[in-house]
């Protein structure tokens, strides 16, 4: 089986992302609760070792960028401590997605997003067929 992600190098079944789809089963409301009850079902797909290690590094990537400015903002905006936290964490935000996001086209490789997930065949034909990638009630 070929990587999803790379469409080049084989898959290694050790290094698969599970991915859950739900779909609605049962929902009530009662004045203020609400329950759902849902089917799971978890789509496997197919990963290569260098994909899994690139996404890790993405995910590593991203992390730095965000908790490094994030902590800076904090520790030298400690008088206005909120804006710190919302001005260091949307520069971080957006510096690590920016990041992240050129280790994966530098790579040709499929990033771990929703949009890819619902491209793979698998799942694109669960939703179709009324199952969703989000937990109901979430």
């Amino acid at each position: 089986m070929q990587c999803y992600f790379c469409d080049t190098r084989p898959a290694d079944p050790q290094t698969k992302v599970e991915k859950p789809v739900y779909q609605l089963t049962k929902y009530s409301h009662l004045l203020v609760a609400r329950r759902f009850e849902f089917s799971v079902l978890k789509v496997d797909i197919p990963r290569c070792t260098e994909c899994s290690r690139l996404h890790k590094k993405g995910k590593k990537t991203f992390n730095w960028w965000f908790w490094s400015f994030l902590l800076t903002f904090c520790i030298f905006g400690l008088p206005i401590i909120v804006v710190a936290l919302i001005l260091g964490g949307a520069i971080g935000y957006l510096l690590g997605r920016m990041f992240e996001k050129k280790i994966y086209t530098r790579n040709k490789i499929k990033p771990l997003t929703k949009r890819s997930f619902e491209t793979y065949p698998p799942i694109t034909e669960k939703l179709l067929q009324g199952w969703t990638l989000k937990k109901p009630g979430s």
